[in-house]
């Protein structure tokens, strides 16, 4: 996407804010970082939010609460969960967005929320699971859609599934990347995306493989060292 790695928040500068919040947020865009990741559950009645777990710490399960119950939940354990669309308006124009989707079938939801706000070329999406990188590819051929990839396997494996979700590059956890896999993925023109980067000699070896974005959850340091 450009001609020098991306540096994303980990659901925003987690280090100096609570994850996944508009101050998390914000806080990544006034270190420098070129944008943030962020998560995305979907309530019972269909409201994207930004939440990574699948339930609160007490065992509420955000897929089994309306956004309504989840607001009551959320305000006695961690304050306010933003939704999605909040979210978007408060970062539109201001950064990249890296939009991880934990579950399929929300979808068009989520993709019409980014649509109504973002500028284009300003997003994508990102998720662990194939079929939700295939959906969003197929509703939305001119938004990236990045698949992660949960754990080491073969590297003509991994290529296939990429080529048969039609995704855009494909991401994998920093400790991962060896020479031989970069160099794999460079050849096949696949775009390498890696996380959770916080450390400064990690960052330049990752870099120096040819990765494209780098997530962190410490932008500031990793912005010193680019």
């Amino acid at each position: 996407m450009r001609d020098r790695a991306i540096v994303l928040g980990h659901r925003g500068s987690p280090k100096n804010a609570r994850e996944n919040t508009l101050d998390s947020f914000r806080t990544a865009l006034d270190e420098g970082a070129d944008g943030v990741e962020l998560d995305v559950q979907v309530t019972r009645d269909g409201v994207p939010v930004v939440f990574h777990d699948d339930c609160f710490v007490t065992g509420e399960k955000l897929r089994e609460l309306t956004y309504a119950d989840m607001r009551e939940v959320a305000h006695g354990l961690c304050g306010h969960v933003h939704t999605l669309d909040e979210v978007l308006r408060e970062l539109s124009g201001k950064g990249f967005v890296n939009i991880e989707v934990k579950h399929a079938g929300y979808e068009e939801a989520i993709l019409g929320a980014a649509r109504k706000v973002m500028p284009k070329e300003t997003f994508l999406f990102s998720s662990f699971l194939p079929d939700v990188v295939q959906t969003f590819r197929t509703l939305a051929p001119d938004v990236p859609a990045i698949w992660i990839v949960a754990e080491a396997m073969e590297f003509e494996q991994a290529l296939d599934v990429v080529r048969k979700t039609d995704a855009r590059g494909i991401a994998f956890w920093h400790e991962l990347i060896t020479e031989q896999l970069a160099g794999f993925f460079q050849i096949h023109n696949v775009p390498l995306f890696t996380w959770t980067v916080n450390d400064v000699e990690e960052f330049r070896r990752v870099v120096g493989l040819g990765v494209a974005g780098v997530i962190t959850d410490d932008p500031a340091r990793i912005v010193a060292a680019k």
